[in-house]
């Protein structure tokens, strides 16, 4: 009792400052970190809580208490959620379950805030790492739109080594877990990629070393292996492999998913996987939806009196509002690089059908459509660039 007193005592009013409040009461050992510092403290509370029965236990409903209570500096709502954080990861009685999944929403919740926060990133980050560590969190995670706070730390701390490092953790112990693992092969996310581009910005073995234990957490799901060799992960591990690592299981890693990688390069990076998503009707935003494919490939849709320029005409009448976006940009982006791209569309009849989607309500399907139109109706597109 006398240490949660510390912890929680209130700085005095005369107190304005972070850094003075910590100088005058903070300083003082806290809750949080006698249970880091010693296992046997963190059981001996995990014991004492669940002997009292039910989340209404007098040790978590004072910290859920001071938690939500305003005034308090920030140190001291950093350190009730630490506390909380790696109480309930400990605990695995199910009379717990729910009052467990409510904090965790609750810190979801502040995540999602924007402005000044209750707590900082990366004391979010930290505590997600021990909810993560059970399977079952994991999904309450991705249900209360988790994966949204882990992208906005790729977003805004890039370059933070320490918000890096338990961001990513926390995509490792995600992947273990087969319903994470359309959040990593959705672009829209672009997880797989801030992943590789962590790993070319902060090349720290601690980085790289989670980094890698995801990705092989991924091995077996095609798509995801498909991403990484669309993002270029292969040249990355090339890199790094001819670095000067000193850890053994890590070099192990490296060079699995160098073979892996190697293995599936030919396949995944061929016109096929383009024409696979023609012939599926489904079209993603994908590499093989851009300029360096369609500079690379535009030779071969000559192929079958231009099969699948046809084919890709036919998608613009597609009730997918993607399949009309992703059409319209591949439409352009043929016109843009093929020297007879303009009499090909018109043949097709596709000219007609674009300017049809100009109007279209789907902002996205009608931004495509103008730019398009604009690539078709202008000659040697790139010397105006």
């Amino acid at each position: 009792r006398v240490f949660f007193f510390l912890m929680i005592r209130r700085p005095p009013r005369s107190t304005q400052s972070r850094s003075s409040a910590a100088s005058d009461v903070y300083k003082r050992q806290t809750i949080d970190g006698m249970l880091f510092d010693d296992k046997r403290n963190l059981q001996n509370l995990t014991d004492l809580i669940v002997s009292q029965g039910d989340a209404s236990s007098s040790v978590l409903k004072y910290l859920h208490n001071t938690f939500v209570k305003p005034d308090f500096d920030i140190i001291v709502y950093e350190s009730c959620a630490r506390i909380l954080s790696i109480v309930y990861s400990n605990i695995q009685n199910p009379k717990f379950d729910r009052s467990k999944e409510d904090f965790l929403s609750l810190l979801l919740n502040i995540a999602e805030q924007s402005g000044k926060k209750k707590i900082s990133e990366y004391c979010l980050v930290t505590c997600f790492v021990h909810f993560l560590k059970d399977q079952k969190t994991c999904v309450t995670f991705l249900n209360n739109n988790g994966i949204k706070t882990i992208t906005s730390n790729f977003e805004s701390h890039s370059t933070d080594l320490q918000v890096m490092y338990y961001n990513i953790l926390c995509l490792w112990l995600i992947s273990y877990t087969q319903e994470s693992h359309p959040y990593f092969v959705k672009l829209e996310y672009k997880l797989i990629q801030s992943i590789i581009d962590v790993m070319q910005k902060i090349s720290r073995e601690k980085i790289l070393r989670v980094a890698c234990s995801t990705f092989k957490n991924l091995s077996e799901n095609h798509d995801a292996v498909e991403v990484m060799v669309d993002c270029g992960l292969l040249r990355i591990v090339d890199v790094v492999v001819r670095g000067n690592i000193k850890d053994v299981e890590l070099k192990e890693d490296l060079e699995f998913l160098g073979q892996l990688l190697e293995k599936n390069i030919r396949i995944l990076t061929s016109f096929e996987k383009y024409t696979k998503e023609i012939a599926a009707i489904q079209l993603e935003w994908s590499p093989v939806h851009s300029e360096r494919f369609w500079k690379d490939n535009v030779k071969k849709f000559e192929e079958g009196n231009f099969y699948y320029i046809n084919e890709l005409v036919k998608l613009l009448s597609s009730d997918k509002p993607k399949n009309q976006a992703i059409a319209c940009y591949d439409l352009g982006e043929f016109c843009r690089f093929h020297p007879f791209g303009k009499n090909v569309i018109e043949k097709f009849d596709g000219k007609e059908k674009i300017l049809e989607l100009v109007n279209s309500t789907n902002s996205q399907v009608r931004e495509n459509a103008v730019l398009a139109l604009q690539k078709i109706m202008l000659q040697n597109w790139q010397s105006i660039l």
